[in-house]
């Protein structure tokens, strides 16, 4: 990954034509015993990076192609969904750091 003064490139990663695009994912909830609150979690799914991002990082979020969302959702999809999103359909470019 490149570096600059004071730490590391930001990168614009997104689509060709901008569109939005869905992330795998998992949340959970669950009771703290101590307190009896309910907490919920949720993680984003990382994999192996497509062409595109492996030249600036080792994983990359796994993207769900719209064929594969439903399925996902109602818990019917499998591990091959889990598979780098196809480059052709991907942009990345250097961006600008964004500030808090």
């Amino acid at each position: 990954m490149e570096k600059m003064v004071g730490g590391k490139i930001p990168y614009s990663i997104g689509m060709k034509d901008d569109s939005p695009f869905v992330f795998a994912g998992l949340w959970e909830g669950w009771r703290n015993p101590d307190t009896e609150e309910w907490l919920r979690t949720c993680t984003i799914i990382t994999g192996e990076p497509n062409e595109l991002v492996a030249q600036i990082h080792t994983r990359m979020p796994v993207i769900l192609p719209e064929e594969h969302r439903e399925a996902w959702l109602r818990n019917q999809a499998g591990k091959e969904v889990l598979v780098p999103y196809p480059t052709l359909l991907k942009r990345c470019e250097p961006g600008r750091s964004v500030q808090a």
